[in-house]
């Protein structure tokens, strides 16, 4: 019988990332995050072009191997969700720290049932919203995307929850669409209709991306998101793994 008070918390880490990985270790000692799972994470340049090309398309195009060695390290976790059949998973990359204590109990949360996905890091949150001091709530993932200024870029899939039927979702999408582009640009347009995002302010960097990725879906469902106020999770400043890739295949 599945446990939806629990969750399984899986950390996306590359093998030569060693100091990466004790930082991490280091900063959730306190957290109260416990059973975290570390996931080696897939090494982008060490795809052959041919096997790059062959999964990318022309709606998301190869933007570096580094960005494809990501998208591979987060869906094989998506796998693993749909695989085991996991109610609630906490998907996080290694460069971050917690914002404080992190409940065990999922539905201490209070994230809505419908959830495909729910942010849960720092730069998912933006204008009015990063100024929020209230006790923590659940925004929809459009209201969160209205609070980015203009060149507010990156929104970041450094951590997430994924039910199982989202992860199933995304499983389809990808082996649809192929992989390629921003991964946690394309999480977001698989959660918003093109009129929404007609809805975003035209200056803005977040309309362009999103009607690039979702100018020629035809899909008839949406990703149910939303994002977590406060964060539990944010962003530390560390060099790029998925940069350090890209320039390794130039």
């Amino acid at each position: 019988m599945m446990d939806f008070n629990r969750f399984e918390t899986f950390v996306i880490n590359l093998d030569r990332s060693v100091d990466r990985w004790r930082q991490f270790e280091a900063a959730f000692t306190n957290s109260k995050l416990d059973n975290y799972c570390r996931i080696s994470g897939f090494v982008g340049s060490a795809f052959p072009d041919i096997v790059a090309k062959l999964i990318t398309n022309m709606h998301h195009n190869l933007i570096g191997k580094g960005q494809l060695g990501c998208d591979i390290s987060h869906i094989s976790i998506m796998e693993r969700i749909d695989k085991e059949e996991l109610p609630n998973s906490l998907i996080l990359e290694d460069d971050i720290v917690p914002t404080g204590p992190i409940d065990n109990n999922f539905l201490s949360y209070h994230i809505p049932h419908d959830y495909d996905i729910c942010f849960v890091n720092n730069r998912m949150i933006r204008g009015r919203l990063s100024e929020f001091g209230g006790e923590r709530k659940v925004v929809p993932c459009l209201e969160a995307v209205a609070e980015f200024g203009p060149t507010d870029n990156a929104p970041g899939a450094d951590g997430y929850f994924v039910s199982l039927n989202g992860a199933r979702k995304l499983l389809k999408r990808f082996a649809h669409d192929g992989l390629g582009s921003f991964f946690d640009w394309r999480l977001i347009a698989y959660s918003v209709w093109q009129n929404e995002i007609d809805t975003l302010a035209k200056e803005s960097t977040a309309r362009a991306v999103l009607d690039i990725l979702s100018r020629k879906d035809h899909w008839n469902d949406r990703l149910h998101s939303y994002v977590l106020v406060p964060p539990l999770i944010r962003n530390v400043a560390s060099s790029s793994d998925i940069l350090a890739e890209n320039q390794k295949t130039l």
